[in-house]
């Protein structure tokens, strides 16, 4: 009962944060060499902060795929099009637009390379921002029956979310212009001060996970004890943050919004360049290790934080316009 006691005094079950630090040390240590890229990410200054009344734009699954048409069909290129139209037409019975009582449900979409099938589940968040879900939901899926390799779910993870993010930031580029443009602007900064606020507290969890870094020849018993000295010295609110935050779940979002707001000023200034060097990536080959793919990227030259700062001012200047 003591235990229980302590336990509850310190509001969270024994070894959960240290759980979630040998977790988060174990796999985002090996890809450490994108650190130095997200700590970029992590200094872009979100410095407007826009007084937004809310967006009440309301969207059934009819709307939402009638607009999606319409962006594949004049935002993209009419190979990307085409894609779309083949996916959908062989797929529809397999997309669900559900409600979603619950905050933690995520949307989903899943490749059955065998009878190569895609499911998509998006969860109703009733807003505007349902329609770029399902743009991102329906980027997977055109990367996956393009080119699926399994090991975009193991090795090489941490890019799977590039494309998708892509999709989403164009398709709602797309709406800015029209009877959407209010709700367009509000969802472009909401999603980028969401990217900007997770690479930052993911530059506070590196600082973290230098603190209980163990050499090569040390083990993880090593790690674990590193962590319990580090555990120690960690007030109570720091726990309870890092346990809110969670921010090594944000780690592949953060490095994919990095590369896509790289095709996204590409596609401004070029649509058929930035889908030419989408095409590019999403016929990497799967056979690549972490690093190779992740040099693939440099050599396309889409890791330049400079084009996220610059991506930044463009929905700033744009968001400080709104009334």
């Amino acid at each position: 009962m003591k235990i229980i006691e302590i336990c509850l005094s310190k509001e969270r079950v024994p070894g959960e944060i240290e759980i979630l630090l040998e977790e988060d040390y174990l796999e985002l240590t090996k890809t450490r060499f994108m650190w130095p890229y997200i700590r970029k990410v992590a200094s872009i200054n979100n410095d407007f902060i826009p007084d937004f009344s809310s967006d009440e734009t309301i969207l059934s699954k009819r709307d939402i795929l009638d607009l999606l048409h319409e962006f594949f069909r004049n935002g993209t290129t009419k190979e990307i099009y085409d894609l779309f139209c083949k996916i959908y037409r062989e797929n529809k019975k397999n997309i669900h637009f559900l409600d979603s009582p619950e905050l933690n449900f995520t949307d989903e979409t899943i490749y059955l390379e065998y009878f190569r099938k895609t499911y998509i589940q998006v969860f109703k968040r009733y807003s505007f921002e349902d329609l770029n879900t399902f743009a991102h939901e329906f980027g997977h899926s055109i990367q996956f029956n393009v080119n699926f390799h399994n090991s975009l779910f193991r090795d090489l993870n941490v890019y799977v979310e590039i494309i998708s993010i892509f999709f989403e930031l164009i398709c709602n580029e797309y709406f800015v212009k029209g009877k959407f443009t209010r709700p367009a602007i509000i969802t472009s900064y909401s999603t980028l001060d969401e990217h900007l606020e997770n690479a930052k507290n993911l530059e506070n969890e590196f600082i973290l996970l230098n603190v209980i870094s163990i050499a090569k020849h040390e083990n993880r018993l090593q790690l674990r004890s590193n962590i319990d000295t580090l555990v120690e010295n960690l007030s109570k609110d720091d726990i309870s943050s890092i346990m809110y935050l969670k921010p090594g779940r944000d780690y592949i979002y953060v490095f994919a919004f990095l590369v896509a707001t790289n095709l996204f000023m590409i596609y401004k200034m070029d649509r058929y360049k930035a889908f030419y060097l989408v095409n590019k990536i999403i016929n990497l080959s799967g056979e690549l290790s972490c690093e190779e793919y992740f040099h693939e990227l440099e050599k396309l030259e889409l890791l330049d934080a400079n084009k996220t700062q610059d991506y930044k001012n463009f929905i700033h200047n744009r968001s400080r316009k709104l009334k």
